[in-house]
Formats: C-alpha cells, sequence, structure tokens
C-alpha cells in the first residue's frame, strides 16, 4: 500500500490565501473548508486562523481548513446608499 508520511502541519496564519494553498500542496496536504469571516484590521483574503493547527502531526493528504478574513464592505455600501 502507500507509505504514510507524517507531516508537521504549517504556519498559515498570516498568510494570504493564495500562499496557504500553495504551502499546503507543497507539503502534500489538502485544503480543507474554507471559512470567511468579517475583519476590519486584516487585509482581506489573510488566513486568520486554520484547524489542525501549526505544528501538529497529520498524515499526507490532510485537508486543513482555513479561516479567511474578508473585509466588512457591505457596511460602507449600505451607509452610501443612505446619503443618497
Amino acid at each position: 500500500g502507500e507509505s504514510i508520511d507524517s507531516i508537521y502541519v504549517p504556519t498559515l496564519i498570516g498568510k494570504t490565501f493564495g500562499e496557504a494553498v500553495k504551502l499546503l500542496k507543497e507539503k502534500g496536504l489538502r485544503t480543507g473548508n474554507i471559512t470567511y469571516q468579517l475583519n476590519e484590521e486584516l487585509v482581506p483574503n489573510t488566513v486568520m486562523d486554520q484547524l489542525p493547527r501549526e505544528n501538529e502531526i497529520v498524515t499526507t493528504q490532510k485537508e486543513v481548513d482555513l479561516f479567511i478574513s474578508q473585509a466588512p464592505d457591505k457596511v460602507e455600501k449600505k451607509v452610501q446608499k443612505e446619503k443618497k
């Protein structure tokens, strides 16, 4: 059968979504569920959190869930609408 490699989950927090996906691929891991969360402080498309966490030992092809920051732009649009 296949040899199962143990892989340390890389640190993805603070990286862009694109960088995180690329890094997971290089490590032989997969991108799991993507959850977008509104965040005013972070640049949009930044990884805010990950599961499993960094440095956990997982096997090849393990899915890593990512939580990605999203700009709360809906709020701004609402404000502009009220001005008219």
